[in-house]
C-alpha cells in the first residue's frame, strides 16, 4: 500500500514546476493525480483547492482563468507525454 502513495519523478518534476507559480489568494495546491479523462486516456490533473473571498465573480474568474493558462504554459515546459486537466474544488 505504501508504494501506491510513492510520488512518481513526473508527479514530482509537475509539483516543482507548479510550486513556481504565484497563486491567487485563497487559493492551493491540493493534489496531482494520474488517472483516466471521459476518453480513458490516461491524464494529468492538477487540483487547486479554493476558498471563498472577498471579489467579484468576474475577478475571481479571471484569476482563476489567468492561472489555468499559467499552469498549462508551466506544463508545456515539462512536455509531458499525456494530457494535462486543470479542476477547482471549493476549500
Amino acid at each position: 500500500m505504501a508504494a501506491l502513495a510513492q510520488i512518481t519523478p513526473q508527479q514530482e518534476a509537475i509539483r516543482e514546476a507548479l510550486a513556481s507559480l504565484s497563486l491567487p489568494e485563497g487559493v492551493a495546491l491540493q493534489a496531482v493525480e494520474l488517472r483516466e479523462n471521459s476518453f480513458g486516456e490516461p491524464s494529468w490533473f492538477i487540483i487547486y483547492a479554493v476558498a471563498p473571498i472577498h471579489l467579484s465573480d468576474e475577478d475571481r474568474a479571471k484569476q482563476l482563468s489567468d492561472l489555468i493558462d499559467d499552469t498549462l504554459r508551466a506544463l508545456d515546459r515539462l512536455d509531458l507525454p499525456l494530457f494535462e486537466y486543470v479542476d477547482f474544488v471549493v476549500a
